[in-house]
């Protein structure tokens, strides 16, 4: 062992083993590229589950719409549900009827492919933005005769 400055170093005599610089450095980039992996992978799959939660309240409104739509009677629709106005007439308005909008930005719009056809096409679409911002549609379509 040589001494220096009250400290005793050990020195390594050829053939002893040890752990180099560069067996650290790639053993800890390996374990960082590996723990960034799983982190994406576990911030996509937050995304993926808050995604599937919008999609699930979205088809709540749009079957909430589609049941009020089917208990109104036939000639009541286009008055009660006006072809294109987002969120309805004033006193009739879909949030009330989907009870209350719970998704960011969300809108319900009922649209008919032809208003003097029987039976009547009808469209429910219900439009929100996600976390990322990006605009997200989910639309039912159902046939009404008198």
């Amino acid at each position: 062992m040589a001494e220096s400055n009250g400290c005793s170093w050990r020195i390594l005599m050829s053939g002893e083993k040890g752990v180099s610089l560069i067996e650290v450095l790639i053993t800890t980039l390996i374990i960082v590229g590996t723990l960034v992996g799983v982190l994406q992978a576990y911030i996509y799959s937050v995304y993926l589950s808050q995604l599937n939660r919008d999609m699930t309240i979205a088809l709540d409104d749009a079957n909430d719409m589609m049941e009020s739509i089917r208990s109104t009677e036939f000639a009541n629709l286009l008055t009660d549900y006006p072809d294109g106005l987002a969120d309805g007439p004033a006193g009739n308005s879909y949030a009330s009827l989907a009870g209350g909008y719970l998704l960011s930005g969300e809108t319900i719009t009922v649209t008919y492919t032809d208003t003097g056809a029987v039976p009547l096409e009808i469209l429910v679409s219900v439009s929100w933005g996600d976390m990322k911002m990006v605009s997200r549609t989910l639309a039912l379509t159902t046939m009404r005769s008198q």
